[in-house]
């Protein structure tokens, strides 16, 4: 007999399809390709997260104050030439996927309490450990309450066993971001520098200390009073937004992108063990492979 119309069979892996499924198949792809091609899109993402601790480093010879469960803290130097410096902590590594790049950054604090003009606020990557312990100051929180065991002081990252190395806290000396800071009122800092701290403590978690803010530490009253993550109106607490891209899975033919050609390279292995197209290791290029590679159409490669 010569077989009229008995299907052809192959076998594909565990699964044995006749030629005309996997044509029909062959057909479906090509045709999601053509509507891939005009609805790209990235997987560039933005999170929004808030300070996982902060507090204030108030000046002291002996380090005896604090705030750690305050709702303020403070940057710059007080009507009695004492300074002040925040600090803020965020667990970017909690809310960023690993291996993603970071693309942008912001750090939004709500300035609520000042005696100053325009005064200069920097920001500057923290490199040591800090403690934040139940600790809370009184009235308007500008003079410190007394530190606890574990609270981040001037003399100590935590109160009384582990001293910075240097008073005024441990930190880099380049400027991470700066920001003018005025009357009452949001305030953003941004940059590529301050992009990098974050992409730093995404890859490196176990060194991620934060931020410590420094303003103008000379002259007259300076201060500015920023609200924490304790503030009563969780709108003006810190924010720091993360823009980051997931790394660039599905570019089988390594030009840099995922496309249309990293497609008709799928479409082509569909079915067998790849190998270039078996983007999960399962040793057959299938549907879910196909899901990894249109989750990632569109992405520009970092």
């Amino acid at each position: 007999m010569s077989g009229i119309g008995v299907p052809v069979l192959e076998k594909t892996g565990d699964v044995i399809v006749t030629k005309r499924e996997r044509a029909m198949i062959r057909k479906s792809l090509l045709g999601l390709a053509c509507t891939l091609a005009v609805t790209s899109s990235s997987l560039a993402d933005t999170v929004t997260i808030g300070a996982a601790k902060d507090n204030t480093l108030y000046e002291h010879f002996q380090g005896l104050f604090s705030n750690g469960v305050g709702r303020y803290c403070f940057a710059g130097i007080n009507g009695g030439g004492e300074i002040r410096r925040a600090v803020l902590q965020f667990d970017v590594a909690a809310a960023v996927p690993s291996g993603a790049t970071i693309d942008s950054v912001t750090l939004t604090l709500n300035m609520s309490r000042t005696n100053s003009g325009d005064q200069a606020q920097d920001l500057h990557r923290l490199l040591a450990d800090w403690g934040e312990a139940g600790s809370i100051a009184s009235g308007q929180e500008g003079g410190g309450g007394a530190a606890l065991n574990g609270d981040a002081t001037w003399i100590h990252g935590f109160f009384s066993t582990t001293p910075w190395a240097t008073e005024g806290g441990d930190f880099d000396p380049t400027v991470s971001a700066t920001q003018v800071v005025g009357g009452v009122g949001f305030y953003s800092w941004s940059g590529a520098q301050l992009a990098a701290d974050v992409q730093s403590m995404l890859d490196d978690g176990a060194n991620n200390y934060g931020w410590i803010v420094i303003g103008v530490e000379s002259g007259g009253d300076t201060a500015k009073r920023y609200d924490t993550r304790d503030n009563l109106t969780p709108g003006n607490r810190p924010a720091l937004e993360i823009t980051y891209s997931l790394p660039c899975v599905g570019d089988l033919n390594g030009d840099m992108a995922v496309d249309t050609a990293d497609l008709g390279t799928l479409i082509a292995q569909f079915g067998t063990a790849g190998p270039g197209a078996d983007l999960n290791g399962d040793m057959i290029v299938d549907t879910a492979d196909l899901g990894i590679l249109i989750a990632a159409f569109g992405q520009p490669c970092p």
